[in-house]
């Protein structure tokens, strides 16, 4: 969808009306269009940190643009017809070479930082200290309550040495990838506290899940958060 949007702003400038003035056409095309891809290919965590990238990512095009314009007027030959296929290959060169360092920070604001995030669980008088994956695919809720559920492993509750009681347990029906249905207890943890320190946030009353299986083969992570929290 961002691919799709970005490429809809690149050909927005050949179907505008003639009457519409230049200033709206620069608006639409270097501002809206780029801030629509960023904010649907790669979402955003805070909206600090998104506008943080979306000037690295409009530095970046305005630094690729300004070499490739360099290079078109300070060499008469890559004004020629017979050159513009030496043009595209020197364009993309340089956007390749300046947009390679630029997206691996991009990716590190947007991607990296949100696959795994420090989760700390209020259960009870105990507090759980756990790895949580960011997926985006998980859009599992409790059906009464719709709640959104995070998935723990039983794994980690008995290492901590939590023992629940039967009537605080939740039925939760799922779908899962080889699994076509299941049901999942659940149970209801007072506080959960999801991110880092200087960027962290509280929630009260939410619906955790308990996966019988272990859910990261390399124990990176023991918790499956929910993107609609």
């Amino acid at each position: 969808m961002g691919a799709l949007i970005s490429g809809i702003g690149g050909i927005f400038p050949y179907f505008v009306p003639v009457s519409l003035p230049r200033p709206a056409v620069i608006f639409f095309e270097y501002i809206c269009f780029p801030f629509l891809t960023l904010l649907v290919a790669f979402g955003r965590k805070t909206w600090q940190d998104f506008f943080k990238t979306f000037g690295l990512f409009l530095g970046l095009n305005f630094l690729a643009g300004g070499c490739f314009h360099f290079l078109y007027e300070r060499f008469p030959f890559f004004k020629q017809n017979s050159y513009q296929l030496v043009t595209f290959f020197a364009a993309f060169f340089f956007l390749c070479m300046f947009m390679k360092k630029g997206m691996e920070i991009i990716r590190g604001n947007f991607v990296e930082k949100q696959i795994y995030i420090p989760v700390v669980l209020q259960v009870g008088e105990k507090s759980i200290s756990a790895t949580g994956l960011m997926d985006t695919g998980n859009h599992l809720k409790e059906p009464i309550s719709q709640k959104p559920v995070i998935i723990i492993e039983k794994e980690l509750l008995r290492k901590e040495g939590i023992c629940l009681s039967e009537n605080n347990f939740f039925a939760i029906p799922y779908h899962s990838i080889g699994n076509k249905a299941g049901i999942m207890r659940g149970f209801i943890a007072e506080e959960i506290t999801i991110g880092r320190e200087q960027d962290s946030r509280k929630l009260q009353q939410v619906m955790i899940g308990i996966c019988e299986e272990k859910l990261s083969g390399t124990g990176e992570y023991s918790l499956i958060l929910n993107p609609m929290l």
